[in-house]
């Protein structure tokens, strides 16, 4: 007997039936997938496909899982541990800026296996972590025959998706606040999705920091304002000092004190 004699609805428990004894799943694998939120509709012979095709992975701290622009090999659940996605600054490429954080029943790096993108960011453990892997081969069969899990993954997806732009347009406003010169609200900035705490941390930060350059610009405007005053007046004094009617005013003074030096009778004179 063949799959394809196996009515559809079957299909996934005909897949297990027909593997090799030598195959049977993890228990303890497939334990943790039936604790997972995420696949909680998937039918427990779907739950034993997959645990078929977990590949358990470890990484120790600082250790990276895939670099930003390898191709996509396979996508991972975070057992425990915790991983760091990160995105490479736009004016050094060698310097890195952490964008989210995934923790324990995380899942990561199925984009890049739908739509076969190289990787879009750098993911690198934080802590010691263990993980599953499903390769790319062995994800694209569960797509074809485990219709619970797709539905699981593009809740995923979804959810994911709503967060980011929930986020997106806070940070939207923020900009807007920013170029305004409204800095107080951005301080209060929070993501959505706790993943995302830290790039909510460094807008803040950033806003922080832009205010702080607005004040001591100010300040600097305000020195140069009363510098350049201070020089306008001198100059003008100059100006006026320096001038021919100036001059011959103090030597018209001069001569009118000399007269009246001389105008002035002896005994006054010598009192």
């Amino acid at each position: 007997m063949t799959l394809r004699a196996v009515p559809a609805k079957f299909a996934a428990i005909a897949a297990i039936v027909l593997r090799p004894l030598t195959a049977m799943p993890n228990p303890n694998a497939l334990a943790e997938l039936q604790a997972l939120e995420l696949l909680q509709t998937c039918t427990p012979a779907e739950l034993a496909d997959l645990a078929h095709c977990l590949q358990p992975q470890t990484l120790q701290a600082q250790e990276a899982l895939f670099h930003c622009g390898d191709p996509a090999a396979a996508l991972y659940w975070i057992r425990s541990g915790r991983v760091g996605v990160f995105v490479a600054d736009g004016s050094n490429n060698q310097h890195e800026s952490l964008l989210r954080v995934l923790g324990a029943g995380a899942l990561l790096g199925e984009m890049a296996l739908i739509d076969g993108q190289p990787r879009s960011a750098t993911c690198r453990a934080l802590e010691p972590t263990q993980l599953y892997a499903v390769t790319s081969q062995d994800f694209q069969q569960l797509l074809t025959r485990s219709p619970q899990f797709v539905q699981a993954l593009l809740a995923t997806l979804s959810q994911r998706l709503r967060y980011t732009n929930q986020f997106l347009s806070e940070v939207g406003a923020g900009v807007q606040q920013l170029a305004s010169g409204q800095y107080a609200p951005l301080a209060q900035l929070q993501s959505p999705d706790h993943s995302l705490e830290h790039l909510a941390t460094a807008f803040a930060q950033m806003a922080l920091r832009a205010q702080q350059r607005e004040v001591a610009l100010q300040e600097r405007i305000r020195r140069l304002e009363l510098e350049v005053d201070a020089c306008r007046l001198q100059q003008s004094v100059a100006e006026i000092t320096e001038s021919e009617f100036f001059v011959h005013l103090q030597q018209r003074a001069q001569q009118i004190r000399r007269n009246r030096h001389k105008s002035l009778p002896p005994q006054a004179d010598s009192e």
